[in-house]
C-alpha cells in the first residue's frame, strides 16, 4: 500500500514527490486527527482523492469537492479555492472531522508516500 499526504511538518523531510507520481486516484483508508489515533473511513462510503492535469477532485461520502492543485518542491497546495457540495451525508462525523483537518491546513507537506497521519491508497 502506498500513501499519499500528511499534514504536519518534519526535520528531515524525504525527497518530494513528482505530479507522476501523485496522478491518479487515491482512497483515503484512514485519519489520525491531531493526538488521536487511528480513525478508519467507515464501511459504505468512498472517500477519494483524484490528481490529473493540475486538477484535484475529493470525493467524501456524498459530496465532491473540485479544483486545482500545484506542487512545488514538498509543497501541495489545493485551491486558492475549492468548490464543495455540502449534502448531508450519512457519515457527516468522520466527513466534518476530514473537513476539519483539510480546512485547517492549507498547505500539505508532502512527505514520505509510505507514512502519514491519513491513509490513502492508489486504487478505488
Amino acid at each position: 500500500m502506498a500513501t499519499l499526504l500528511a499534514v504536519g511538518c518534519t526535520t528531515d523531510p524525504p525527497a518530494a514527490p513528482t505530479s507522476d507520481q501523485l496522478a491518479g486516484a487515491w482512497r483515503l483508508v484512514s485519519m489520525r486527527p491531531a493526538g488521536q489515533g487511528d480513525v478508519p473511513a467507515p464501511a459504505n462510503a468512498s472517500y477519494s482523492v483524484t490528481f490529473a492535469d493540475g486538477r484535484v477532485s475529493i470525493r467524501a461520502d456524498c459530496n465532491t469537492c473540485n479544483g486545482v492543485f500545484s506542487l512545488a518542491g514538498q509543497t501541495l497546495t489545493a485551491g486558492p479555492t475549492l468548490i464543495c457540495t455540502r449534502a448531508a451525508c450519512p457519515t457527516m462525523t468522520f466527513e466534518n472531522t476530514l473537513t476539519q483537518i483539510v480546512v485547517a491546513v492549507c498547505l500539505y507537506q508532502a512527505r514520505d508516500v509510505r507514512t502519514m497521519p491519513s491513509r490513502i491508497v492508489r486504487g478505488r
